[in-house]
């Protein structure tokens, strides 16, 4: 590729989405060499290197990590680094993890590559409960992270409250689900807070309460 072509390719390379710019590099040897070279990726949020995969083997089992064998030392299942449990097995209590950022119980988020990790401060309780030492259900394995580096290096962790399980029948049976407008708490690693945030549905509803519920 000569360097008149070159610089053409990466002039239009450089207006591309993140999303977009790292599928490019699988085109051909040469646009991954361009995009490379010209370090068009920010490299602080989108490695050039894989080093290691989770995957779910299963729904109820904890996801498994494999890695390289020249990162193996380092990016490790084990969370024994945790202040407050050095005895942690291997990814204990994982409540959800995303594009490889985890979230285990005591609500904190564990990134195994760098042994970073955060704890998310106290969710306000969804549930009517006047004591923490009670639960409704409502408030439990509900939260969900959200984490692209192709966009940023922050993260977002969603909590979704279950229905009730003492909603009347018949409000059961004629109450779509998910509701058109339903307002969720939101936790931003940008802003370190939790935030009540309104969505509004797209489409149909998937069914109505009952449907869930059942």
């Amino acid at each position: 590729m000569d360097m008149e072509r070159t610089d053409v390719l990466v002039d239009i390379l450089r207006h591309l989405p993140p999303r977009s710019l790292a599928a490019s590099r699988c085109v051909c040897t040469a646009w991954c060499a361009t995009v490379d070279h010209h370090r068009l990726l920010r490299a602080d949020l989108l490695p050039l290197s894989l080093d290691a995969v989770i995957y779910e083997k299963a729904v109820m089992d904890a996801p498994i990590l494999f890695s390289r064998r020249s990162t193996a030392r380092y990016i490790t299942s084990r969370l024994n680094y945790l202040e407050e449990d050095p005895a942690y097995g291997e990814y204990a209590g994982e409540k959800d993890h995303c594009n490889g950022l985890l979230l285990i119980q005591n609500d904190v988020v564990v990134n195994p590559a760098t042994r970073q990790w955060a704890r998310l401060p106290p969710l306000p309780c969804a549930c009517s409960w006047p004591t923490t030492t009670m639960s409704c259900g409502r408030c439990h394995h509900n939260r969900y992270l959200v984490y692209d580096p192709t966009m940023s290096a922050h993260y977002q962790v969603f909590f979704i409250p279950r229905i009730p399980r003492d909603v009347l029948s018949e409000t059961a049976r004629t109450t779509e689900w998910p509701p058109s407008s339903y307002a969720m708490h939101v936790f931003s690693s940008e802003t370190n807070c939790w935030k009540q945030t309104s969505f509004a549905r797209e489409g149909d509803a998937a069914g109505t309460m009952e449907d869930v519920v059942s």
